[in-house]
């Protein structure tokens, strides 16, 4: 193994299964330091047979991508001929690289007795991630991270307590349940509700929450809205009020009415008190007629008391069809002439 990547130009390299993560990543790393990476030194090997061709000595480099307890990694470290390759550039590979960690090993973290490794070596380690689907369902997502956090949460010999799982590294868009996850931990409604409540829970939510955020305003909004009907009503009320008082002013002058001031009423209501005039007219009423008594033929007759009240009989006439008249005709006997009664209103 040599010091430092770009001095592997040129050598039989083993990148990994085609396909898989290890591959990817070698592929980025070399393209970024203008190494080949395709051509006879660059080798699609798995993990088991690259560890073989080093271990035989016909490659010279080879790419991991694995846990430091793999079997191949565990016995490649307690190889003789192979040592691990350090990483002197680890800050601007892990700038460049979103998702590579540097981890700084030290001598003898990995085995005490054995001593491995025996110097202190930098490494870069690409994070693993969980991807799921955006439809996958929010209690899925936080059941998920909950297994992840309880196998991974207490750490490593190279990783340190609830070290993961993290937003760290994560090169696509979070889910939302994953980052109110790492945020605030798993939510109240998961904790109490079952897998199906949940479920009709964050739909009714997805559905209420535009109504409520379009809702809200509107009612703030409302008395206003109806304070101005209201008043639009009693404009339009009050418009053929005033039509119908100037028709009925209109129609007065026409005639002839006189228009009567309400002080001029006379003081027969002036006990009344003050009152507020009609909104409208009040139906007329009929004006007192005055009508003659009328008096009995023959002598003797006198005025009947009823000739002159409301709703009395009038007198009848003689036989002889003449009527007595109220005025210029004396009574036999030399009874005194019938005299006029005050004439009385007839409703």
């Amino acid at each position: 193994m040599t010091d430092g990547l770009a001095s592997l130009a040129g050598r039989r390299i083993a990148i990994g299964a085609p396909g898989s993560g290890t591959e990817a990543t070698a592929r980025a790393l070399l393209t970024e330091l203008g190494l080949p990476t395709s051509g006879d030194t660059i080798l699609g090997l798995s993990s088991v047979e690259a560890r073989r061709r080093l271990e035989e000595g016909t490659i010279d480099a080879a790419f991991f991508v694995s846990s430091y307890r793999d079997v191949n990694v565990a016995a490649l470290l307690r190889h003789p001929d192979v040592r691990l390759l350090s990483f002197t550039r680890d800050v601007a590979f892990a700038r460049n690289f979103r998702y590579l960690t540097p981890v700084r090993l030290t001598e003898g973290l990995l085995d005490l007795k054995a001593d491995l490794p025996r110097e202190e070596t930098t490494l870069m380690a690409p994070a693993a991630l969980l991807v799921c689907r955006a439809t996958l369902h929010p209690r899925v997502v936080e059941q998920l991270l909950s297994v992840a956090r309880e196998v991974h949460g207490g750490g490593s010999l190279i990783d340190p307590p609830l070290r993961f799982p993290t937003r760290e590294g994560v090169d696509l868009p979070l889910h939302d349940a994953a980052d109110s996850f790492l945020q605030r931990g798993e939510s109240f409604t998961s904790r109490l509700l079952p897998y199906w409540a949940l479920r009709w829970v964050v739909q009714l939510r997805l559905i209420l929450l535009p109504l409520v955020a379009v809702w809200v305003p509107l009612f703030k909004i409302l008395p206003w809205v109806l304070r101005w009907r209201g008043n639009r009503i009693l404009e339009r009320h009050y418009a053929l009020l005033r039509d119908a008082e100037t028709g009925i002013d209109a129609a007065g002058r026409a005639g002839g009415a006189p228009h009567r001031h309400r002080a001029d009423r006379g003081p027969a209501r002036a006990d009344r008190g003050t009152r507020a005039a009609p909104a409208a007219p009040a139906p007329a009423r009929r004006l007192p007629v005055p009508r003659p008594r009328l008096a009995r033929a023959g002598r003797g007759a006198r005025p009947s008391a009823r000739a002159g009240g409301r709703g009395g009989p009038l007198a009848r006439a003689p036989a002889g069809g003449e009527h007595a008249r109220a005025r210029g005709a004396e009574p036999a006997g030399g009874a005194a002439p019938p005299h006029h009664a005050p004439a009385r209103p007839v409703a």
